[in-house]
């Protein structure tokens, strides 16, 4: 038998890493330096790298070094993480504020009454844009609430940072990137405004108009030149000749960020959507990322000369039910088409020049994201790429890269313990690292009891053989007398 030292696990939360609290401290102010040492283990700083035997060092949140055999600062809590292979945090960039619990914006301004869509357009209220369905104003800040529960869903997967959004609506607003800790949202949001939000679907929105993805683009191009139309017009507001625009919030700060050369993130329906999507950013002049939606490969070679950076859903298609003939007849050729190709997107997508970035949105069980992710490699995505996929290339869309998305100094010490290679079927998550503070999701066993036994007592008519295999955290049993099976069970304690 081998025993295991536990992973220490630590419950308090410090404050992030280069960020300064506006909120006046309650009480005595603490000075509290903590200092860890994590050792032995395999360090993946960053795609492409590995680091056997590493030591990496983290003073209050925030990484001081990571090398090969480093010295230990005297005074620092040491922590064996007993040969398991350390990734940086895992970031989305593309989340629901919903899914955070948030509050759904509704699709009219506060004060509004609910009501269904009628034919006519409902009353302006307020100095916003006269359709509901254009609200780059709204802040994502204000709709966030994070409980205990849902950090945990989050970070048992692996993610420290998300970028968050509302998806209501055509202009939905802007996006913040969002630490997975508890707290306030000034406390947890270290990026906000990083991009706006835009979809063709118009949500929530009371508006009738549009009613149709000609009707969206229409007014998604229209909204824009009234914008760039809006900002010039405030320019030169004190020139005796003109006269100044009513106040709009919705224009102003559309054009603001227009002025600001803003990133939009934009999603995309289909494969067709890429391309509009592109137009529309060519014609406003506005830096886009691309939302996609799966099956970007039936239109790869279109796509190719775009070679942007392309943020994927996790989703596959699951396998159609052919196993009766009448049924089978029902399953068409696209449907086919998509269980066969959709898991071949990001490589293909890789292959013609796009940089790819993943998301779990739209993942009917957010589970089943580290399954996904084999999955793409298995069908040929290079692992390097997979990884930077979940790590440094959404940082970098989000603006927080010299934050998050790495093990290196000075980033905020987000890291996955995992048993073993991340691509490795059977390896899992052991603990979770987010903003220095610990979560422990599957410790390694303090005792690995697997092996083959013997049992004899007075009381059996002959010996026992047990043979315990799995792993050591999640041990199965089989247990013989000479060569009959009998049943057990069994359980660590």
């Amino acid at each position: 038998m081998r025993t295991f030292l536990s992973l220490l696990f630590f419950a308090s939360f410090v404050p992030l890493a280069a960020q300064v609290s506006t909120t006046p401290v309650q009480g005595l102010r603490s000075k509290t330096v903590r200092l860890v040492a994590y050792v032995n283990c395999t360090a993946v700083p960053e795609p492409g790298q590995k680091i056997d035997s590493a030591v990496i060092i983290v003073r209050d949140g925030q990484i001081v070094s990571v090398g090969k055999k480093a010295s230990i600062p005297n005074g620092a809590d040491v922590r064996d993480l007993q040969g398991a292979w350390v990734y940086a945090g895992f970031v989305d960039p593309y989340v629901d504020v919903a899914n955070l619990g948030g509050s759904k914006p509704s699709g009219r301004p506060a004060g509004g009454e609910e009501e269904d869509e009628g034919p006519n357009t409902p009353p302006q209220q307020g100095a916003h844009h006269w359709n509901e369905a254009v609200r780059p104003e709204r802040k994502v800040t204000d709709l966030l609430r994070m409980d205990d529960e849902t950090i945990k869903q989050w970070t048992k997967l692996g993610f420290s940072v998300i970028g968050t959004s509302s998806h209501d609506g055509i202009f939905s607003g802007n996006t913040a990137v969002v630490v997975l800790k508890n707290g306030t949202a000034s406390e947890v949001v270290i990026a906000d405004n990083v991009a706006q939000r835009m979809g063709f679907k118009k949500g929530a929105s009371k508006t009738p108009y549009p009613s149709s993805l000609m009707g969206s683009i229409a007014l998604i191009r229209q909204t824009f030149m009234d914008a760039a139309w809006y900002g010039k017009a405030i320019a030169s507001k004190d020139l005796p000749q003109n006269e100044a625009p009513q106040p709009n919030v919705s224009l102003e700060v559309l054009s603001n960020a227009l002025a600001a050369k803003t990133s939009f993130i934009v999603e995309a329906d289909d494969e067709h959507d890429v391309q509009r999507w592109n137009i529309i950013a060519k014609e406003a002049g506005i830096p886009i990322i691309m939302m996609g939606s799966g099956s970007e490969y039936r239109r790869h070679a279109m796509l190719a000369p775009f070679k942007s950076t392309l943020i994927l859903p996790m989703k596959t298609p699951d396998a159609p039910d052919v196993r009766d003939p009448i049924d089978a007849r029902d399953v068409s050729l696209t449907d086919l088409i998509s269980w066969y190709w959709d898991a071949d997107n990001a490589r293909i997508m890789d292959s013609v020049g796009f940089t790819i970035a993943f998301t779990t949105d739209g993942l009917k069980d957010r589970s089943s994201f580290l399954k996904q992710l084999r999955l793409f490699v298995d069908r040929g995505l290079p692992k390097d790429k997979a990884l930077a996929a979940i790590t440094t290339v959404p940082a970098t869309l989000l603006s927080v890269d010299n934050t998050v998305g790495r093990i290196a100094p000075k980033q905020m010490a987000n890291m996955v313990v995992m048993s073993g290679d991340l691509f490795d079927a059977s390896s899992i998550i052991r603990s979770v690292i987010v903003a220095g503070d610990q979560r422990d999701i599957a410790p390694p066993a303090k005792i690995d009891v697997r092996g083959t036994w013997s049992l004899s007592s007075r009381s059996l008519p002959s010996t026992l053989t047990v043979k315990i295999t799995g792993t050591a955290e999640q041990p199965s049993t089989s247990v013989k007398m000479d060569t009959v099976d009998v049943p057990s069970t069994f359980a660590l304690d």
